[in-house]
């Protein structure tokens, strides 16, 4: 919990506005992938398509789960300038497009998906950044993480952490 809570004060630091998008990413039901490649390689284009369209740092938090279905999934957080997003529905449009294009697989429906945060001291920022928290607490649980390929990958990641020279304080 503390890489991402780290990663997302960095995100603050960097933004007067924050957006966040909490999603999950599925394998199709015939994929024989047991790697994190085709993730690494979604986050990649998509970081770059995000980049290219928002102009903004894209920082992301992931974890790789597996219950008791046959695949293994992600959950994952996106993290952008807020200054520079306007409608979620269509970073959200990207990303299903995207994971079906690379990964032939599916991005589930999940309601309230997305928070706006806006850096200043007041009780709406924190209620919606301990509603963030509590959000992004579900991908560094460990009770059901899967390391693909017999344990040689990682289960969780974040971006590179880059805090600015000089912190705003809220």
């Amino acid at each position: 919990m503390n890489k991402i809570i780290k990663l997302v004060d960095s995100t603050i630091c960097q933004y007067q506005k924050v957006f966040a998008l909490r999603f999950d990413l599925h394998h199709s039901k015939h994929s024989t992938d047991d790697s994190n490649q085709i993730l690494q390689l979604f986050l990649r284009k998509l970081k770059q398509k995000l980049i290219k369209k928002y102009k903004s740092i894209v920082n992301v938090v992931w974890s790789c789960e597996k219950c008791k279905s046959l695949h293994h999934h992600y959950h994952l957080a996106l993290l952008i300038n807020g200054n520079k997003v306007n409608s979620p529905a269509k970073v959200f449009e990207l990303v299903r497009e995207l994971w079906a294009h690379e990964a032939g697989g599916v991005v589930p429906y999940i309601p309230h998906v997305h928070y706006n945060l806006i850096r200043k001291s007041d009780e709406a920022f924190w209620i919606t950044l301990q509603a963030l928290f509590v959000r992004l607490s579900y991908l560094a649980k460990t009770e059901t993480d899967y390391r693909p390929d017999g344990g040689k990958k990682f289960s969780f990641g974040t971006s590179h952490i880059k805090f600015p020279v000089q912190r705003n304080s809220i």
